[in-house]
């Protein structure tokens, strides 16, 4: 199994930013703007070659951030393991609305990772 996520805004794709001021710069663009977040997940059986994959996507749309927050929150959370330089605490502090998959917080799609495992014969 594998999954992963990335934030996509006007054909522009943020991973995990390299170094803090990245992050800071991520942070700074996606302030005040509307953007996706894309959850992937694969699934194999290898005994079977049984392969299931999705991706999921939400619409959030950030409100406008002031450089102190953006410092504060780069200082004190895990952005660098975050595409897009935040999480779900993140997601809480800054959306203005989010619309669709509610794999924001986990970054990866566990309702369907729970249906994949099903549909290759483990017991969840």
């Amino acid at each position: 199994m594998k999954g992963d996520a990335v934030v996509a805004k006007n054909g522009r794709i943020f991973e995990k930013p390299r170094h803090f001021t990245e992050a800071m710069q991520f942070l700074g663009e996606l302030s005040g703007s509307s953007f996706r977040f894309i959850t992937s997940l694969v699934a194999l059986r290898v005994e079977t070659q049984k392969m299931l994959s999705t991706v999921e996507t939400s619409e959030i749309k950030f409100r406008p951030l002031i450089e102190g927050e953006i410092r504060d929150y780069v200082r004190r959370h895990p952005v660098l393991q975050c595409a897009g330089a935040f999480d779900g605490d993140g997601v809480l502090r800054f959306a203005e609305s989010i619309c669709g998959s509610c794999n924001i917080f986990t970054a990866l799609p566990v309702s369907k990772l729970a249906v994949f495992l099903r549909e290759l014969g483990v017991d969840v």
